[in-house]
């Protein structure tokens, strides 16, 4: 029997990923048995193929923000932010997880949150 997405071991899984993406340091090692812990083996292999894409097509995300090029490794942390950033923003991960994984959101959505958080509800608006 072949292993599925849905039977592969979340250790496994951390262990091809790091491999795939030259990772071997403590640290890293940690960070993605996080994210496996938090999104499943699943999201970590979709987010895998967003870095090959994303290393192939030399995008944005293969460059840091002074310009310096990111390792394959900094490459696939900087997708699987980016997909958990749009996670949280279709509510399937909390703000909890989310800030213990990457640190706090991105202004921009912070305030888009805020901005959200301070419009009162269709309910609220009808009982006024």
């Amino acid at each position: 029997m072949t292993d599925t997405i849905e039977t592969i071991d979340p250790a496994a899984c951390v262990r091809a990923i790091a491999e795939r993406f030259g990772e071997s340091k403590p640290k890293p090692l940690a960070h993605l048995a996080d994210l496996a812990k938090v999104f499943g083996a699943a999201w970590m292999l979709d987010v895998a193929e967003r870095t090959e894409r994303e290393i192939a097509a030399a995008g944005p995300l293969t460059l840091r923000s002074t310009g310096k090029p990111r390792t394959r490794g900094g490459v696939f942390f900087a997708v699987a932010k980016q997909a958990a950033f749009e996670a949280f923003e279709r509510r399937a991960v909390s703000r909890k997880a989310l800030s213990r994984l990457f640190g706090a959101p991105p202004k921009a959505l912070r305030d888009k949150l805020k901005a959200q958080s301070s419009q009162p509800s269709s309910a609220e608006s009808k009982s006024a």
